[in-house]
């Protein structure tokens, strides 16, 4: 994978790639990143809820910022140009205003679902 790894930490599983263009820009001025939908499954059909920017991802799960306001464990999905995998909200931090960061682990340690995503993040970031 061409992403760029972030420096280790060690509460983390799963190395994460970072999807910035410069990780250095600090978040509420970080306009980069790839931009995805998250939605919640309903009963007919799925609502979207949010427009995210996702700025890191691993084996994992990943990490986005949002104007929107996410409910805390709850089982969402991400979609990504009509990718889509569920997602499991577990952390939130405030950036500044409304905008928050969310980090998210994948519900299912599916291998292919996850090849299929980090194509597309490859495929739309030029790596």
């Amino acid at each position: 994978m061409m992403f760029e790894e972030q420096q280790d930490d060690n509460r983390r599983e799963h190395t994460r790639f970072t999807l910035r263009d410069d990780p250095e820009t600090p978040l509420t001025l970080a306009c980069d990143g790839v931009s995805v939908r998250i939605s919640k499954r309903g009963f007919w059909r799925d609502k979207e809820i949010a427009l995210a920017s996702l700025k890191d991802v691993s084996k994992g799960g990943a990490g986005f910022i949002t104007a929107s306001q996410l409910p805390l464990n709850e089982t969402l999905i991400l979609e990504l140009n009509g990718f889509r995998i569920d997602c499991e909200v577990l952390r939130e931090q405030p950036i500044q205003g409304a905008l928050r960061f969310y980090g998210v682990r994948w519900r299912y340690e599916d291998t292919a679902q996850l090849v299929a995503l980090f194509a597309e993040i490859s495929r739309l970031k030029g790596a």
